[in-house]
């Protein structure tokens, strides 16, 4: 079978180059339920960035994953769903955008899907869609949700 475009961008990544897995194997277990797919076949990978990168960046705020599916590439950031945490998802965006910028040009250069950045809400907390971080969140292009649907 061919390699998609998001394998061979994830293989020719050194930072990354080992870390492509199938369909959402990537995704931590705890985490599986804050995606969910329509169709398996669209999938093209993931890569869990955070685990892969843990030792060369281990005091960065490190972006969770990568989701390769029907040629295009999402972010999926699994986070607690505080309004502190906030500035965190911020740091974390930033982090993911310079890297993929400086470090990962060919995954950078796959089409980002719709929405391309997304926080997946774990715990009790929740931010709320007309408050002020959800708002701040939007502007940066993060969309806020439990459970990211791809399809």
């Amino acid at each position: 079978m061919e390699k998609s475009n998001f394998q061979k961008a994830v293989e020719g990544t050194p930072d990354i180059s080992t870390a492509y897995r199938s369909g959402l194997q990537s995704l931590k277990r705890s985490d599986r339920s804050s995606v969910a797919v329509s169709d398996p076949w669209i999938l093209d990978g993931s890569v869990d960035i955070d685990t892969a990168m843990q030792e060369k960046y281990p005091n960065e705020n490190r972006w969770d994953y990568a989701i390769g599916y029907s040629r295009k590439v999402c972010y999926v950031e699994v986070h607690p769903a505080y309004t502190s945490e906030v500035s965190t998802i911020e740091k974390k965006l930033k982090w993911l955008k310079t890297w993929l910028k400086e470090k990962a040009p060919l995954l950078d250069a796959i089409p980002k899907a719709i929405p391309a950045f997304v926080w997946a809400q774990t715990g009790k907390g929740a931010i709320l869609p007309q408050s002020s971080q959800a708002k701040r969140l939007a502007t940066l292009g993060i969309k806020v949700t439990r459970v990211h649907k791809l399809q």
